[in-house]
C-alpha cells in the first residue's frame, strides 16, 4: 500500500501477483461492484474495459489467484 495525503492506494499486477508500480493503481475508493465494499483492494480486479473493481473472492464461479494478463470483467465479456 501507497499513502498519498488522504489517498490510498495499492499498487497492482495481474500478470504475476507480484506488486508493481509500472501498472493499475487501484484507490481506497474503489467499491467492487458485487459486494460494495472498498476494502480489500489487495484482492481487487480492474476490468480492462470498464475500469470497475471486482473482489476475485466474490465472482462466481470463485477466483482464488489473480488471473495473468487482461482482465475483463462478466459484464464486459458478456
Amino acid at each position: 500500500m501507497v499513502k498519498h495525503g488522504k489517498t490510498i492506494c495499492a499498487i497492482m499486477h495481474h500478470v504475476d501477483g507480484q506488486m508493481d508500480a509500472s501498472l493499475a493503481v487501484v484507490f481506497a475508493s474503489l467499491r467492487c461492484v458485487l459486494c460494495g465494499q472498498t476494502s480489500g483492494v489487495t484482492t481487487m480486479l480492474i476490468c480492462d474495459k470498464c475500469s470497475q473493481g471486482w473482489h476475485i473472492g466474490c465472482l462466481m464461479p470463485l477466483m482464488e489467484e489473480m488471473p495473468v494478463g487482461k482482465w475483463f470483467c462478466p459484464r464486459c465479456t458478456q
